[in-house]
C-alpha cells in the first residue's frame, strides 16, 4: 500500500542532506512548541524569521525531532524550499510531498482516500488550488482533523526562496507575491485547511528585497518569532561554516568577498565554478561540474568548505541561501549566470544525443531544464537541438511543462 501511494505521490529526495546544514547550531524550539501547544493561541500561523546567515533550518530541525517523540502531542508535515532546487520550488510537487507525509502519519485512516486516486487524476492536477483541494485540504485532512484532536503542523521552510533574487523582472510587492508560488501555496493552505491544522513558515527577515513578505502576510496576523528567540546561550544561529567565513553575523557580503578572495585556486576556474553553481536548477554533482569545464571540482569544493558542502552522492549544496544572494548581487564576485545557463543547456543536450536514443523518451532534464537554460541564456532551439524535436518529444510524452518551456523559447527568440 505504501509503495502504491509513494508512486502516486512521490516524496521529494531524502531531507537528510538538507538537515545536515543545521548541524552544530544549538537552538531551543521552546517558543515554537509553546505556540503549538497553546489552545488559546492568537493565530494559526507562525512566522519564524532570521537575519542573513542565520539558520531557520536549525530551529525547524529541532521541531521535527520533537514531533517524532511519542509524547509530542502533534503531527508534523514539512517541506524545505531551496533556491537552487526547482523541484522544491514547485508548489504542486510540494502538495504531493505533503500529502504523502499525511498518509504516512495516518495510513489506516487515509488508505481509501489515496488509493482511490488514479495516476491520471493526479497528473491532471495542473493547478495548485486543484492539487490542494484534492490531495491535502479536502476530504483527507478533514477526516483526520476532527475538532479537538491533536494538531497537525504544516511547516514550510524558506518561503522567501520561492522567488529567485536574481530575477529582477518583478518590482512591486504585489508582483513578487503573485510570482512566489510557494508563498501563495502557504496562504492557500491557511485559508483552506481549518482548525486544528496549523501553519508554520520561515524566511529571512522581511527587509529590503524581501519587504514584500511583510505586505503579503500582514493580513494573516501571524505569531512572529525570530531565530534569536530560539537560540541557546552563546549561539548566534550562524552555520559553523559561515561563522568561519564571516567571523559573525554582521556584514556577510563583505565577509563572503574576503573569503573568496583568499581561496587558493585559479580565479578563472573558481569563477567558472560559481557561474555554474548559481545557474543550476537542481543540486548538481561534481561530475557535472567537470563536464562543463571545471578543473578538479572536488578539490575546489574542499577549499570552499566555509560556504559549500558535498553530499554522499557528490551533489554540491550551499550552507545557506545567503551564498546565492551574494553571488547574484553586483560586486567583484557577481557571477555570469547567463553563461552558466548556456553551458548547462549545451551539455545536457549533447549528453542526450550521445546516448544514441534519438527516438527514445527524452530525459526529464532535456524536456524541461535544458530548454529552460536555453531560454535564460537567449539561445534559440536551433542552438540546442537543431530542430523542433524537443517540442515533439515533449508533446508525445505528455510533459506539458516541456511544451510550455519550448513555446517560451520560441516567443523570446522568434524561432
Amino acid at each position: 500500500m505504501r509503495a502504491r501511494v509513494s508512486a502516486l505521490l512521490p516524496p521529494l529526495q531524502d531531507d537528510t542532506e538538507v538537515l545536515k546544514a543545521s548541524e552544530g547550531i544549538e537552538v531551543d524550539a521552546g517558543p515554537v512548541l509553546q505556540w503549538i501547544a497553546d489552545k488559546d493561541r492568537e493565530s494559526r500561523m507562525c512566522w519564524l524569521t532570521g537575519r542573513p546567515g542565520q539558520s531557520t533550518l536549525a530551529v525547524c530541525a529541532e521541531v521535527i525531532r520533537k514531533s517524532k517523540q511519542p509524547a509530542s502531542g502533534f503531527k508534523l508535515l514539512h517541506h524545505f524550499v531551496r533556491l537552487n532546487d526547482v523541484r522544491r520550488q514547485d508548489p504542486i510537487g510540494a502538495v504531493r510531498a505533503l500529502a504523502f507525509q499525511l498518509f504516512e502519519a495516518f495510513p489506516y485512516e487515509l488508505e481509501e482516500d489515496y488509493t482511490s486516486v488514479s495516476p491520471l487524476e493526479v497528473s491532471g492536477l495542473a493547478r495548485t488550488d486543484l492539487a490542494l483541494a484534492r490531495l491535502l485540504a479536502g476530504d483527507p485532512v478533514q477526516k483526520v482533523l476532527p475538532s479537538g484532536s491533536a494538531p497537525v503542523v504544516i511547516l514550510i521552510d524558506g518561503v522567501d526562496e520561492g522567488l529567485s533574487t536574481s530575477d529582477t523582472r518583478y518590482k512591486s510587492p504585489v508582483e513578487k507575491c503573485l510570482r512566489n508560488q510557494i508563498l501563495r501555496l502557504a496562504l492557500g493552505l491557511l485559508s483552506i485547511v481549518r482548525e486544528p491544522a496549523l501553519l508554520m513558515i520561515t524566511s529571512v527577515a522581511p527587509e529590503g528585497n524581501f519587504s514584500y513578505l511583510e505586505d503579503s502576510l500582514r493580513l494573516m496576523r501571524p505569531v512572529r518569532l525570530t531565530v534569536d528567540q530560539c537560540l541557546k546561550n552563546g549561539s548566534n544561529g550562524i552555520s559553523p561554516g559561515l561563522t568561519g567565513a564571516s567571523g559573525g553575523s554582521v556584514g556577510l557580503p563583505k565577509a563572503f568577498a574576503s573569503y573568496l578572495d583568499a581561496v587558493d585556486a585559479s580565479p578563472d576556474n573558481l569563477k567558472l565554478f560559481l557561474n555554474l553553481f548559481l545557474a543550476a536548477r537542481e543540486p548538481i554533482t561534481l561530475q557535472q561540474f567537470s563536464r562543463c569545464g571545471v578543473q578538479e571540482p572536488a578539490d575546489l569544493v574542499q577549499k570552499l568548505s566555509g560556504l559549500l558542502r558535498v553530499s554522499a552522492d557528490t551533489q554540491v549544496y550551499a550552507l545557506d541561501s545567503s551564498v546565492f544572494r551574494f553571488l547574484s548581487e553586483d560586486g567583484p564576485w557577481h557571477t555570469d549566470e547567463e553563461w552558466g545557463h548556456r553551458a548547462f543547456a549545451q551539455d545536457q543536450w549533447e549528453r542526450e544525443l550521445q546516448a544514441g536514443r534519438p527516438d527514445a523518451e527524452p530525459s526529464n532534464y532535456c524536456l524541461r531544464n535544458a530548454v529552460f537554460h536555453a531560454s535564460k541564456s537567449g539561445l534559440g532551439l536551433e542552438d540546442i537541438c537543431g530542430s523542433l524535436r524537443l517540442w515533439q518529444a515533449s508533446y508525445a510524452q505528455g510533459v506539458h511543462q516541456g511544451v510550455l518551456d519550448v513555446l517560451r523559447v520560441q516567443k523570446k527568440t522568434g524561432t
